[in-house]
């Protein structure tokens, strides 16, 4: 019987080493895209409509970030064991079913382990989630030209290129052939949307991120023996 995390801990670790192959599925989107928010940072006023359409395009981006950073964390995992990791990882396919259920679990606080368990395939598999997607304008902050100190960096409030502040909470497993979960991480992490940090950019740097933490326990050779 493997040991079980608590739930109220969000991160698990077993020491399996988990094959040269790891399955990479898409990211669960369990949050909602955020609603166009209209409001300037001056209280009460709102976005003229020559700017509308600006907030709304940034917006629809906001929803291409979590399965950028879903496609993105197998690569940045790669990058942070190289040096400890000779494994690969191949994209592969979830169900509808197995994310209805991951969701439901999240909404209800439930323990993950058994659901997550429901992924295993004939090779370990790469699981990722987005339960949490914030977004802000940052002129809807600060007034134009004032500068924002994000946890994912400065940045320059500009009316014309509608830089947006993101949060994502974000997970991540891996679940070995029998059901066991290797691995299980959460975070809440930020980024910037912005003309130059696009979504795919924005999903990337999110999946660093996480990748910093999940390469501190990710079961490699030398560091761990097969059952």
């Amino acid at each position: 019987m493997p040991w079980m995390t608590p739930p109220e801990l969000p991160w698990a670790a077993e020491a399996v080493l988990t094959g040269p192959v790891v399955t990479v599925l898409p990211a669960c989107r369990v949050a909602a895209t955020p609603a166009v928010d209209y409001d300037e940072a001056l209280l009460g006023m709102s976005v003229p409509p020559g700017r509308q359409a600006l907030r709304e395009s940034r917006t629809a981006q906001v929803a291409e970030v979590p399965a950028a950073f879903g496609w993105a964390l197998a690569g940045e995992i790669g990058a942070a064991t190289a040096d400890r990791w000779q494994g690969r990882f191949q994209a592969g396919r979830a169900t509808t079913g197995d994310c209805k259920r991951l969701s439901a679990a999240l909404a209800a606080g439930a323990h993950l382990d058994p659901v997550l368990a429901g992924f295993a395939s004939d090779t370990p598999v790469l699981v990722t989630w987005v339960d949490g997607l914030e977004a802000v304008p940052i002129s809807a902050m600060v007034l134009p030209g004032e500068v924002v100190h994000t946890t994912a960096g400065p940045v320059v409030s500009d009316l014309w290129t509608e830089p947006y502040q993101l949060t994502l909470r974000v997970g991540m497993a891996l679940v070995s052939p029998d059901g066991t979960v290797v691995v299980r991480l959460s975070d809440e992490i930020g980024a910037l949307l912005t003309d130059e940090h696009g979504p795919d950019r924005a999903g990337r740097a999110v999946a660093r991120d996480l990748a910093g933490e999940v390469a501190k326990i990710w079961p490699c050779e030398e560091l761990v023996a097969t059952r």
